[in-house]
């Protein structure tokens, strides 16, 4: 499966959210997308479309799991993490970030990492974005 798909296939998200307790950058490199645990699981997922009509929206949602000695796990989602209405803590926004990070390609050390997160910190009073740009790029 390639990675663009698979960003976008929720029995595989799904599959990678249950099975390792998150769903990171890495796990759409070459190995997990091939492993054969990760896709037997995903193979076991439906999914049904709800009466929403926008084929953009990505809310509401609701999750049901249903357990092999018959009890069924069930949540709603009216709103996705990060969205205004369930934003991220600054806890869970620093853990995103440098996990993106660490993933990224380019030396990205602390001196780095506490300037980027400084000048996206303050981005509204950035004087010229090619400031951050610089920060995000290696030559």
């Amino acid at each position: 499966m390639a990675p663009g798909w698979a960003r976008l296939c929720l029995p595989y998200l799904v599959a990678t959210r249950l099975l390792g307790g998150g769903v990171r950058v890495q796990d759409f490199d070459p190995a997990p997308l091939a492993d054969p645990a990760r896709l037997a699981f995903a193979s076991r997922v439906a999914w049904c479309a709800n009466d929403c009509t926008d084929p953009n929206a990505l809310v509401p949602q609701a999750l049901s799991i249903h357990l092999h000695d018959g009890r069924e796990l069930h949540c709603d989602l009216p709103a996705v993490l990060g969205a205004p209405s369930r934003p991220l803590s600054r806890a869970a926004q620093l853990a995103k970030f440098h996990a993106c990070l660490d993933s990224a390609p380019g030396p990205y050390d602390d001196t780095r990492r506490d300037a980027l997160l400084a000048a996206i910190d303050g981005l509204d009073a950035l004087a010229d974005v090619r400031d951050l740009l610089t920060l995000c790029t290696f030559r």
